[in-house]
């Protein structure tokens, strides 16, 4: 009895089939960025495409030459890149460590906003690397930013005397 209601369950195992993993489609450039939002120029998408690279990350000055607006247009990935999520980030850094001043406002509302956490730790690891007066605009907002614990610690091990007063 046993050996027949074994067989009958390997049978009924073995009819079943072998159990298919769902495939997502594969994303057109037009997905690149999120809906209903304005769709990249063909600088962006490139600066996009080379930003998506998984290893290795290109460097900033290449990135940069891709466009003949390097702000905007890192600008433009950061605001709109869906995936992968390190588009995004390195757009950020790039910007954070070659155009902080430029870019000031944009920095505070990254620090300020829960949804922006990643682009906000970016901009608080790169305290000491922007000019100084950009840092002590932008770290008072970290300070008082939910990523204020992070913030102290960075300013705490920043080799900017200036910057570490604004703990006193």
């Amino acid at each position: 009895m046993i050996p027949s209601l074994l067989i009958a369950w390997i049978t009924g195992l073995a009819c079943a089939g072998t159990p298919q993993v769902p495939t997502s489609p594969t994303p057109s450039p037009n997905d690149t960025v999120q809906n209903n939002s304005p769709q990249p120029d063909a600088e962006a998408q490139e600066v996009y495409e080379a930003l998506s690279v998984r290893e290795p990350a290109p460097r900033c000055d290449s990135v940069k030459a891709l466009t003949q607006t390097p702000v905007a247009t890192l600008l433009f990935v950061v605001e709109h890149a869906k995936m992968p999520p390190w588009a995004g980030i390195r757009a950020a850094q790039c910007l954070v460590w070659y155009h902080a001043e430029e870019i000031e406002t944009e920095m505070i509302h990254w620090v300020n906003t829960e949804d922006t956490r990643g682009f906000a730790m970016v901009v608080i690891d790169a305290l000491d690397r922007m000019p100084i007066a950009t840092a002590m605009v932008v770290a008072p907002h970290a300070l008082s930013s939910p990523l204020a614990d992070e913030t102290r610690v960075r300013i705490e091990e920043s080799s900017s005397a200036q910057l570490r007063t604004l703990l006193q």
